[in-house]
């Protein structure tokens, strides 16, 4: 492993830019550079020199998606108990279901 002396040192940033903007420039901003997990001069700095930013998959994408994949896991259950007996009576899963799919949908409008 090479020594920290051997690592090429990357050049500081001592140089400042002031900026200008309204109050709902500014929440955008932060909100842009939150959603892409940067700071805003982070984000500032890369949308400005053009390289491509983006915003990152978060714990909530990722529990919704966790979520409506046990919302498909019921529904095919819900399909299997139809079609076995011959009819569609299976209105407790229904219900669960529907009550789960609500949960993920708060979740996501939050």
């Amino acid at each position: 492993m090479p020594s920290d002396s051997s690592r090429p040192r990357r050049p500081r940033r001592v140089h400042f830019q002031n900026l200008r903007l309204t109050a709902g420039e500014r929440t955008v901003l932060r909100n842009r550079a939150h959603a892409a997990g940067l700071t805003v001069s982070a984000f500032i700095r890369r949308a400005a020199l053009g390289k491509r930013v983006r915003a990152r998959s978060g714990h909530l994408r990722l529990d919704a998606i966790y979520q409506l994949s046990k919302i498909g896991n019921n529904v095919n259950q819900l399909a299997l108990a139809a079609n076995m007996a011959g009819q569609v009576t299976a209105e407790e899963l229904l219900e669960e279901t529907l009550e789960e799919l609500r949960a993920a949908l708060a979740k996501l409008t939050e």
